[in-house]
């Protein structure tokens, strides 16, 4: 009995381990094709979305979505997420007819997921910040009467003059999504003007927005 369980506990754990990068390849591309669906549906409804943080660092300096990433990182203006936080608005109502549902974490924010094939709408994500394996997190950017704007879940006040015109980047598993035309301002912004450098500790997360606080008048 003892011996049948030992080897029945190898047998697990060497699965486990054979399927890590498999499983990682499958959520990283599980995550581009719900950014790219994501940004896709929004358009339908002439909705402008764009990359930040770190996916924005991924296309520009790996030219791929970081491997270690746990999310995928998109901002919407605030007018145009505020909607959303209703279940009965027909964007939602869209998205939860592909299988895309979208939680309040809190103003101005937003964590998108699939739906669980089993069914399960991960109230676990909604009630404990339980993520499931391929997840979008969506910030609202507020314009503030200078015209200026903030961004939930950052310090810093942003200059929109270089967001437009949208232009396509590429984010791995040949597809590609908008983010802003002038992207150096955007990562200097959140990861200071040596972003192009990895930061090798604690899973090289690419110091998570340290966001220096600066603006240039024009871009």
């Amino acid at each position: 009995m003892k011996t049948a369980f030992v080897f029945a506990l190898l047998i697990t754990v060497t699965c486990w381990i054979c399927e890590i990068p498999i499983n990682n390849r499958q959520r990283l591309e599980m995550m581009v094709n719900l950014t790219k669906q994501v940004q896709d549906t929004f358009r339908e409804y002439n909705i402008d979305t764009w990359i930040t943080q770190g996916t924005l660092l991924g296309s520009v300096r790996n030219k791929t979505v970081l491997p270690w990433t746990g999310d995928m990182d998109i901002n919407i203006f605030y007018q145009d997420l505020a909607p959303l936080m209703n279940s009965t608005n027909k964007i939602i109502q869209k998205f939860n007819s592909i299988g895309i549902i979208f939680y309040e974490m809190s103003p101005g924010f937003m964590k998108v997921c699939y739906k669980d094939v089993s069914g399960n709408d991960f109230k676990d994500f909604q009630d404990k910040h339980i993520a499931p394996e391929a997840r979008l997190e969506l910030y609202g950017a507020k314009k503030l009467d200078n015209g200026l704007y903030t961004i939930a879940h950052t310090a810093c006040v942003w200059n929109f003059t270089g967001l437009y015109p949208l232009k396509d980047y590429y984010i791995g598993y040949n597809t590609y999504v908008k983010g802003p035309s002038y992207y150096k301002y955007w990562l200097e912004q959140y990861y200071g003007k040596n972003w192009m450098t990895p930061v090798i500790y604690a899973g090289d997360k690419d110091l998570d927005n340290i966001c220096v606080g600066e603006y240039p008048d024009t871009l």
